[in-house]
């Protein structure tokens, strides 16, 4: 069966309902060893500023214009506060769950709320890195990742732009010093 680009984009391992040992072995067997994590970058808490803003306070804004203003919307009232306590917990699991470990042989990327992905690459696998900033955060010295390979990208949003140019300067090193083919 043919793969449309979404799924393509899932051209990874998902084995559902595997525990931590089956999880190592299989590992062990596709990459030779399983990855260990080394020094991990976290984002900045501007990660936070957009998903509240687009998910919390613009719907809930909408909702109180609507129920203060239409009679029958009242009595609802209490759902916008559960969902602004609920939602604010799981904009606050994505921040805490958003991360990027490297050491010399793998990049693990972790994120998620319930389900807690892992997407692992060895630096030899990268095609090509983006490195961006936007102007309003160079002051700040904060910016974005995205690591391109043929499986997909992994993006790390909001991290230390001075790490993350240090990181891609060494990456461009492995890839081109290495003599270990991408495919």
């Amino acid at each position: 069966m043919s793969k449309n680009g979404k799924e393509m984009q899932g051209n990874t391992l998902e084995i559902v309902g595997c525990n931590k040992i089956e999880r190592d072995e299989l590992l062990h067997m596709i990459l030779g060893q399983v990855p260990v994590k080394g020094k991990t970058f976290i984002p900045d808490w501007r990660f936070l500023n957009l998903p509240i803003f687009f998910k919390l306070i613009l719907p809930l804004t909408i909702f109180s214009v609507l129920a203060f203003n239409i009679p029958e919307i009242k009595p609802f009232i209490g759902f916008g506060i559960a969902y602004l306590i609920i939602g604010a917990f799981m904009i606050y699991v994505s921040y805490r769950r958003h991360r990027i470990a490297v050491n010399q042989e793998f990049i693990i990327k972790t994120s998620g709320i319930w389900d807690i992905s892992n997407e692992i690459i060895m630096p030899h696998k990268i095609q090509a890195i983006t490195a961006s900033q936007y102007p309003w955060h160079k002051g700040v010295d904060v910016g974005h990742l995205c690591l391109h390979t043929a499986a997909g990208k992994i993006r790390f949003k909001y991290g230390n732009y001075s790490e993350i140019k240090c990181l891609v300067n060494y990456w461009l090193y492995q890839v081109e010093s290495g003599n270990e083919n991408w495919m």
